[in-house]
């Protein structure tokens, strides 16, 4: 192939060979032997001219990509939760949960168990007449049973519930055969 230094000018014969590798001209100018030649040194380069195209108008379309439908998904899932959350408060689910979990409720920033409600809690009273003081039935903590010795002593059972509100203050009361027989609060 036929090159033209850019330095001296000067036109001289390149084995095809040195295609892609630099060369020194005889005035001692490196430059790179091209890969292939675009023209040679007689003829002038053609050129083509592109005429811009507008850009069409209308919005780009919607990626179908499975990354695409995996966010719209996450989109859904996390406006279902919230939705979710929003109604649950507003129906009072909420309450009915901490009741289940035994950790009570507050209502306005005031304490649903409180220390006039446990005052109101008397030796010998049922778990049934308990709850109907505190509102609602508590966390059971523990249960045991011990037979009891025929013509001696009946069978007792214990069971030990909890009712605690939100901010750790709670009541703790024991029953022996559905009679309260001990009662502890903390931070009411």
């Amino acid at each position: 192939m036929k090159l033209k230094c850019p330095n001296c000018q000067i036109t001289g014969e390149v084995p095809d060979e040195l295609a892609g590798k630099t060369i020194t001209c005889r005035c001692g100018q490196r430059f790179p032997v091209p890969m292939v030649s675009p023209f040679t040194v007689d003829q002038e380069p053609v050129t083509k001219t592109v005429v811009p195209q507008p850009l069409p108008s209308s919005p780009p379309q919607q990626s179908n990509t499975p990354q695409h439908s995996q966010s719209i998904i996450a989109g859904i899932c996390v406006a279902v939760i919230i939705i979710g959350g929003i109604i649950a408060w507003s129906t009072g689910m909420l309450s009915e949960i901490s009741k289940d979990l035994g950790i009570g409720s507050i209502v306005g920033g005031v304490k649903h168990y409180t220390m006039a409600k446990y005052e109101q809690l008397t030796d010998g009273m049922s778990y049934t007449e308990a709850v109907s003081v505190l509102g609602d039935g508590g966390k059971e903590q523990s249960r045991s049973h011990m037979d009891g010795v025929p013509g001696v002593t009946p069978a007792i059972d214990t069971v030990a519930y909890a009712w605690q509100n939100p901010d750790g203050s709670n009541i703790i009361l024991m029953f022996q055969n559905d009679k309260m027989q001990n009662k502890a609060q903390a931070g009411l």
